[in-house]
């Protein structure tokens, strides 16, 4: 608001230099009287406004990363092997007869993570989409490595899976049918990453997914994984 003296001269608002009659402009401090003086402080405004804009485009996204960090991306090829340990054959009725399956996994870390999986694999067997909820090895079969885990982020790594079972206790182990398995990333993140086998040939990789919390029971964490 422009001020005026007593005698109803006019004074600048910024310096209170008297103005003439008329007088738009301030010659000593270089203000303006009239309406162009708020075109100044919203120019200010606007340009700190859009340099905020710009820092926090930039900050955002980093901000985010680091409170929500992205899932890794793991790429899966699968080769089955049956392994029998008797040079005789696996159809004795001894005890000490057992068979190995090797689930091979080739994964490609196709995100900018790098990634450690457990060296413990567990799956549930599958009949019709529904989960057959039994603990005993045929139906609950966990697998085990004694090779690294890590998978760097771009490359690839074979990780071999076996599981050991006797004759007696599951003769049909090796008949093909349908499981999911999980595999903990990152420990006790409570990140698995998991798949599909469907009659031992074809295998669906579900992905990397986040379940919130890590489960040590078997069952829990299967329900997790179809959502139930």
């Amino acid at each position: 608001m422009v001020e005026y003296l007593i005698d109803g001269t006019r004074r600048c608002w910024a310096c209170a230099e008297p103005l003439k009659a008329h007088q738009d402009f301030c010659t000593e401090c270089k203000q303006w009287q009239n309406w162009r003086r708020y075109t100044v402080f919203s120019a200010t405004i606007l340009a700190l406004m859009t340099a905020l804009l710009s820092v926090l485009g930039i900050v955002s996204p980093i901000l985010s990363r680091l409170i929500y960090p992205p899932l890794p991306l793991l790429d899966l090829a699968v080769r089955v092997e049956n392994v029998c340990e008797l040079s005789g054959g696996c159809n004795t009725e001894s005890d000490e007869s057992s068979k190995r399956t090797h689930y091979i996994l080739r994964l490609t870390n196709i995100g900018g993570k790098d990634v450690l999986l457990s060296k413990v694999m567990h799956c549930n067997t599958l009949i019709a989409g529904t989960l057959i909820e039994t603990d005993d090895e045929f139906t609950s079969p966990t697998f085990f490595t004694k090779q690294s885990s890590f998978v760097k982020a771009g490359e690839s790594s074979e990780i071999d899976y076996a599981h050991y079972t006797y004759q007696l206790l599951s003769p049909n182990f090796h008949a093909p049918r349908n499981m999911i398995c999980a595999i903990a990333v990152d420990h006790d993140s409570g990140r698995y990453f998991a798949f599909t086998a469907i009659e031992n040939e074809f295998f669906n990789p579900l992905g990397i997914v986040d379940l919130g919390r890590h489960f040590k029971n078997d069952q829990d964490l299967f329900r997790a994984l179809k959502g139930e």
